[in-house]
């Protein structure tokens, strides 16, 4: 089973709190539900410095599929040159929004939600699980 972090290290506590130095997120702005080349460059700019504190820059671009054409495009470049010591993750539910330009250049993985075994009545009527 898979475990989301430990909540106690200094490196997850920065992650959490969105103050880690070598992690960097795109998010769609809240008005526009999009992702800007603006907010895309600002990105580049970010993981194209070395890392400060872990071994690798990470950029991860929630809801990848909000990204404009112009954010898209210019993204390619770094997408087909990727710095150094970066990791790109592009996440999203509708992968079939991307560009196909970004798409054939990423590696796809598929994530599913695990599901519980339905519960059924025990001796005493109380649900148990399967």
């Amino acid at each position: 089973m898979a475990t989301d972090c430990c909540d106690a290290c200094p490196n997850c506590r920065k992650i959490d709190h969105d103050t880690h130095a070598d992690i960097h997120w795109a998010r769609p702005e809240s008005k526009s539900r999009i992702i800007t080349v603006e907010q895309m460059r600002e990105l580049m700019r970010e993981i194209q410095l070395k890392p400060t504190e872990a071994g690798y820059k990470i950029a991860v671009i929630a809801a990848a599929d909000r990204l404009n054409v112009q954010a898209a495009n210019a993204f390619l470049k770094t997408l087909e040159e990727p710095p150094a010591k970066s990791v790109l993750i592009l996440l999203t539910i509708e992968p079939q929004r991307i560009l196909e330009t970004i798409l054939s250049r990423c590696l796809r993985l598929n994530f599913f939600q695990r599901r519980r075994p339905p519960a059924r009545p025990g001796a005493n009527g109380m649900a148990r699980p399967v």
